[in-house]
């Protein structure tokens, strides 16, 4: 699967099948939170996989239960099962670990080339829009890393 398939799956997944399930609608971020407490992963591990702090995933897990009235993860993932998107959350969290996978490898070669300069240039004229909202992701990743 391509970066660009992967992110196109995923915003494809969000505006026909997530952002909104039983009457309650969901933000792209709490949709990445929800996808990772459906397969069983804690809040560090959460926080580690969206490159946001332990704090900040407490603070959407307790905003998502708040939405939907409940008081548990468990109540979470029987919201999911019972909304008939399970499969459509579990295909969302491959393509978040795809992502996690390009951010990881785009952290190694920051790390290997060792903050050497690197010209890089896209004309925008010849590029569809989901390209170019690839480009922005890519520019917006390789920004964090020469600066962290």
């Amino acid at each position: 699967m391509t970066l660009k398939a992967n992110l196109s799956e995923k915003r494809e997944l969000y505006t026909k099948h997530l952002s909104s399930m039983l009457g309650i609608s969901f933000t792209i971020r709490e949709i990445d939170i929800i996808s990772t407490i459906v397969n069983h992963r804690g809040e560090k591990k959460i926080a580690a996989l969206l490159s946001i702090s332990p704090r900040t995933v407490s603070t959407h897990v307790h905003n998502i239960m708040l939405k939907l009235g409940k008081n548990s993860k468990e109540h979470i993932i029987d919201f999911i099962e019972q909304s008939g998107e399970l499969l459509a959350v579990n295909r969302y969290y491959r393509c978040l670990l795809v992502q996690a996978a390009f951010e990881k490898m785009l952290i190694k070669i920051g790390k290997t080339i060792n903050r050497i300069k690197i010209d890089c240039s896209i004309n925008y004229v010849t590029i569809n829009s989901e390209e170019n909202l690839l480009f922005k992701q890519l520019k917006d990743h390789l920004n964090r890393q020469i600066f962290t």
